[in-house]
């Protein structure tokens, strides 16, 4: 949105788990406090894998009339899938399609362009995660807790800057 896209498509996973439901409403969010629309037809749901990332880029591009600059993907092997999409069909990236995904994984800084994406703090995630296990261990069953984590943009490739919006 700071680069000045206005349609972002989104590749979404299935709604059956609790982080793509946030990752999702993130994503939601994001564009309702920037002024701009949820288009439900720029947002696809399926696995959070590789191959769905492609398929469902493909998707995307049989309907071309979207007029979407951008792709956010719920993470980076869904992100990776779609690149291998947009590249396919001759387009490129960040030129023809910015990018991002989110969980910065290793393959996200080695790909072609590397994939700009957001991390996670793993560190703090596995230390909460330690200390509600220490604790159950202690005292048995414990009462739900859903924890949320700043997460950082890391600015890699795959996006470009919009000069005629």
């Amino acid at each position: 949105i700071d680069l000045g896209h206005k349609k972002i498509a989104c590749i979404a996973g299935s709604m059956n788990t609790l982080s793509s439901i946030n990752r999702l409403r993130g994503y939601t969010d994001t564009l309702q406090k920037n002024g701009l629309e949820v288009d439900k037809k720029l947002i696809k749901e399926g696995k959070l894998i590789y191959e769905d990332g492609y398929k469902l880029m493909k998707e995307f591009a049989r309907k071309s009339s979207d007029g979407f600059t951008a792709v956010f993907c719920l993470n980076d092997l869904v992100a990776l899938g779609a690149m291998r999409a947009i590249q396919e069909d001759s387009k490129s990236i960040p030129s023809d399609c910015s990018i991002v995904g989110f969980d910065n994984i290793s393959l996200s800084s080695v790909s072609n362009p590397p994939l700009t994406t957001i991390a996670q703090p793993i560190k703090q995630i596995a230390q909460g995660a330690f200390r509600t296990i220490k604790r159950w261990k202690k005292q048995g069953l414990l009462k739900k807790e859903h924890r949320f984590w700043d997460t950082k943009l890391i600015a890699r490739e795959s996006c470009r800057e919009l000069v005629d919006n």
